[in-house]
């Protein structure tokens, strides 16, 4: 009875996990905050009124964060922190009579400056081990950026030193020429993959076991190990039955009929993929097998009732694959992921052999709802 509590344990371990969640959004830029991207500035941009109680001829307010993201691209559906800045063209200014292109040139340094600190900020974010390094990385950057920021109005004026400004201007500009923006990080997947699934069946049997009982219903569960095409796939296979005509066996066993009864398949194979397109993987499969078939042990006298036998498995197994999911947001371990949602049909053959009875033949299909995965790592 220990195959039993094996398979309910493979069952069990299919029951929904407890995650931590994490909120994603989108990042929606309102037509007044203006991004690098859209262009160099211009006198329209600044469309702040200057207050009253200061000597700076202009300010540029930004905003430099990010958002943790799903984005869908196709059918995949990517996590990622998505770094951010802009402009805010209602809150920055030119003082009334100095709208001048010096001003303008300087205040595209320091918006060439923001840009340089959001490159680097993504470039991070890509490579962190755990989502709590985020935010003290954003305060690092924004901490250098205001420091830059301060520096260069200083030796500036403030914008007013016409000969700094334009070389400040030159460095900013090899400084993006020197820090591509990374759109999307370079991605080795590991040769490892992994899966679990869980549905429902259905057995058919030939030779005495399908005389005796009735075609059982099923629960299916399993666990995949892959590396590279290879994979050993394991399965459990819990059917509720029930005995279709009374029987004795080895004049030891009374099985009466319409006797409830479960069968237990446990089934450890090496499954190879031979087909994997965008929507459809398929994989054969072959290895070892236990079936047992036992008596409702609720019942005293059916206790000891069973039949038990090791054999062999081979069969198909085709994944119809749902959608894709690409996670760039490191979660248990640091790990970063490429998933799958797919549908699965399994189909697998097991003969048994039981002492009194005459050989028979176990074939059982299976639909399940499979997740499987793939470690990503960041080069």
């Amino acid at each position: 009875m220990m195959f039993k509590s094996l398979s309910c344990f493979l069952l069990a371990a299919l029951l929904p996990f407890a995650a931590i969640g994490q909120e994603y959004g989108k990042l929606e830029l309102k037509p007044y905050q203006k991004q690098w991207e859209k262009g160099r500035l211009t006198i329209s941009d600044f469309q702040g009124r200057p207050p009253k109680n200061t000597d700076q001829q202009s300010a540029l307010d930004y905003q430099l964060g990010y958002l943790p993201e799903k984005s869908y691209k196709d059918d995949t559906t990517i996590f990622w922190l998505h770094t951010y800045s802009y402009m805010d063209q209602y809150r920055s200014w030119f003082r009334t009579g100095e709208k001048d292109e010096t001003l303008l040139k300087y205040n595209q340094a320091v918006f060439n400056l923001i840009e340089v600190h959001d490159r680097r900020l993504q470039s991070e974010l890509y490579r962190i081990r755990n989502i709590s390094q985020a935010k003290p990385i954003l305060n690092r950057l924004s901490d250098q950026l205001d420091f830059e920021i301060s520096r260069f109005a200083e030796q500036t004026r403030n914008g007013q030193d016409a000969i700094g400004v334009q070389q400040y201007l030159v460095y900013t500009e090899n400084q993006l020429l020197t820090i591509p923006k990374e759109e999307w990080p370079p991605l080795r997947r590991s040769k490892i993959s992994y899966a679990v699934n869980g549905g429902i069946g259905y057995s058919a049997s030939s030779g005495d076991i399908g005389r005796y009982f009735r075609n059982p219903m099923n629960l299916v569960a399993g666990v995949d190990v892959g590396y590279k095409k290879a994979a050993l796939l394991l399965n459990a296979t819990l059917g509720f039955t029930e005995t279709n005509q009374a029987f004795t066996r080895l004049q030891t066993q009374y099985w009466e009929t319409n006797l409830n009864s479960k069968m237990t398949l446990l089934e450890a194979s090496i499954g190879y993929r031979v087909w994997d397109k965008a929507k459809l993987r398929v994989q054969p499969f072959a290895g070892w097998s236990w079936v047992e078939f036992a008596a409702n042990d609720r019942i005293e006298v059916y206790k000891e009732n069973e039949l038990a036998d090791h054999s062999f498995s081979a069969g198909l197994v085709a994944d119809y694959k749902l959608r894709h999911r690409i996670n760039l947001v490191p979660g248990f371990l640091g790990i970063r992921e490429k998933a799958e949602t797919s549908f699965r049909t399994r189909l697998s053959f097991s003969p048994a052999t039981y002492a009194g009875l005459r050989k028979s033949n176990v074939f059982t299909i299976a639909t399940t709802l499979n997740f499987s995965g793939r470690i990503l790592r960041i080069k």
